[in-house]
């Protein structure tokens, strides 16, 4: 894996867990440094693909880790309270 690529997989974990850990209102991710956090951890995934294919590595997707992750979030779902709501944001 390249610096760049480090680097960006960097900023966008710190990212992610600022998000996560920040003040539970979710209000304020709408206000000024929120959202630059936001933005950046939206951005972060299509950028390190980006470098990753332009650094002429093989790409493959990781699909046994893919159907353990879409297995996880479909019996999440359905064994939540809000059923509904979370089978409707899982599938899509």
């Amino acid at each position: 894996m390249a610096s760049a690529e480090k680097a960006v997989l960097v900023v966008g974990l710190i990212s992610s867990a600022i998000i996560t850990l920040w003040d539970p209102g979710s209000s304020r991710m709408y206000a000024f440094p929120g959202d630059s956090f936001y933005w950046i951890a939206l951005l972060v995934p299509p950028l390190g693909l980006s470098l990753h294919v332009l650094g002429n590595a093989r790409y493959t997707l990781p699909l046994r880790a893919w159907l353990w992750a879409l297995v996880a979030l479909l019996i999440s779902a359905v064994l939540s309270p809000y059923r509904s709501v979370a089978l409707l944001w899982s599938a899509t």
